[in-house]
């Protein structure tokens, strides 16, 4: 019998618990037609945002594990809407690096506790994209400041500039790492932000 997803917004362990999922892929078929460059969902709290952009992420992913260690997320929709889209769908399927940033952990009852817990979320995707220092794309000092930022060691300024991506800092719209797209060297770029909540695609 399977079970409920109570409090669960990961959609990889959703699948591999075997938990009751309904099938909201084709809501990737649907992103893909729209072709917009942001997309706003606004839904009210325990609507599953979180978990549609999980579903997003893993989707589009070129195979990144937690600490950047390759795994293959194709096996996660095996059987699900969207693997029967057709070739124009499937073909996105983990060719994009993404973003995922999210600012659940920043309520916080004080400012400094709140400023730590985004700190610490900056980190932990720098860490999934930890592959980036191996590439010649980066100078040394882009990596050194990569490696500050990933160890919680940066500046107010670079954390402040490191998720932001072409564009000057904008209060919650943290969703830019300029050293990832550089050494990435990706054309296309697949960004997601669990914020209110914005997304950002660009194929």
């Amino acid at each position: 019998m399977k079970l409920l997803p109570v409090g669960v917004d990961d959609f990889k362990e959703i699948i591999e618990n075997d938990y009751y999922y309904v099938d909201k892929t084709d809501f990737i078929r649907n992103l893909i037609d729209d072709r917009s460059k942001v997309s706003i969902f606004t839904r009210p709290r325990r609507f599953g945002k979180t978990l549609a952009l999980s579903m997003l992420k893993y989707y589009f992913e070129g195979s990144m594990g937690v600490d950047g260690e390759e795994q293959d997320n194709g096996r996660l929709f095996e059987g699900l809407k969207i693997m029967d889209a057709g070739e124009k769908y499937v073909k996105h399927q983990g060719q994009y690096p993404v973003i995922f940033l999210s600012l659940k952990s920043a309520k916080q009852p004080d400012y400094d506790m709140a400023y730590g817990s985004i700190v610490d979320e900056i980190a932990k995707e720098f860490r999934r994209h930890n592959r980036i220092l191996e590439s010649d794309r980066l100078l040394e000092e882009e990596k050194e400041r990569y490696i500050r930022l990933r160890s919680r060691k940066g500046s107010v300024l670079e954390i402040l500039s490191g998720p932001c991506l072409n564009q000057p800092w904008k209060p919650m719209r943290i969703w830019n790492l300029p050293l990832l797209q550089g050494a990435l060297g990706y054309r296309k770029k697949a960004y997601l932000q669990d914020l209110t909540t914005w997304t950002s695609f660009q194929f």
